[in-house]
Formats: structure tokens, sequence, C-alpha cells
């Protein structure tokens, strides 16, 4: 389905919002995959992914949960993700393995200390992190919000 709204053959894509870390990928996607893609930002993640599921706009961008509620009950298909590495619960190919070569678009958390906290702790707390981070408890957790821990 083709978006027609003065630009003829530009595919309409929906974001959680101009300047997002999902529209910046947008861009970057319509730039790698030399297609034309018209931005349609949307108040948040849900309200873009159910623009796509209401056929509204045939293809959106955002963060997983919304996404994968509306893929599990057969509303949208999931088509690829951003990241490098396949994502461990959604099970579909990545960008570059659809064919668009370089794109990497992960977010990160990060936990930050003051910088007066001593080195001993500090390397204590990494440890401690590491070691969470790849439980099966924590890594179920991660995953209800959309996301895969990595150390």
């Amino acid at each position: 389905m083709w978006l027609r709204v003065g630009k003829p053959e530009t595919l309409g894509i929906s974001s959680p919002g101009t300047g997002t870390f999902n529209h910046v990928t947008i861009e970057q996607l319509g730039l790698k995959a030399g297609i034309k893609l018209l931005h349609v930002p949307y108040r948040g993640g849900a309200p873009a992914a159910t623009a796509v599921a209401a056929g509204d706009i045939p293809l959106g961008s955002s963060q997983s949960p919304p996404w994968c509620r509306l893929s599990s009950r057969d509303r949208v298909r999931v088509l690829a993700v951003t990241t490098s590495k396949r994502s461990s619960f959604i099970g579909v190919e990545t960008l570059q393995e659809e064919g668009v070569p370089d794109i990497d678009a992960s977010n990160w958390v990060g936990m930050f200390a003051p910088k007066t906290v001593p080195k001993p702790i500090i390397e204590k707390l990494h440890d401690e992190i590491q070691r969470i981070l790849v439980t099966a408890d924590i890594r179920g957790l991660f995953a209800v919000g959309g996301a895969d821990t990595t150390r």
C-alpha cells in the first residue's frame, strides 16, 4: 500500500514522534534502501502501531511492545528488527538480513553513579549487574518490555 499525500511513489511510515530514535532509524532506512518514505509522527508507539493495524499507514517503526501485542493478535506482521542481531523473542530477520546494509539501530539503557563512589564499589556493582542481566527472570522481565539483555 502506498500513501499518496501529494507525493506519489512515497511509502508512509509511522513513528512515535518527530526526532525520536525511531524517526532517525526510519530516515536511515530510506537512505540505505533507496526508497522514498513519508514520515508520519504520532504521539507514542501505541498510536503509531494502532494506525498501521487500522490500515491508516502501511508501515511503522517503534519499540516492540505495541507491535508484539498486535502481532500476537494477527493485526500486524513484524517484518524485521533494526538491531544487528535477531531478537530472542520475536523470531524475525534483521534489516541487514533482509538486504538493507549497515543498519544497527539498538537502544541501550545504562546505570550511573556519582564519580565519588569508590572504585571497589563500582566494580562490585558492575559484576553483580552483569551476573543479573543473564538470569532467566531478568531476561523475561526485559522481554515483556521488548528488549533483549546483553553483557
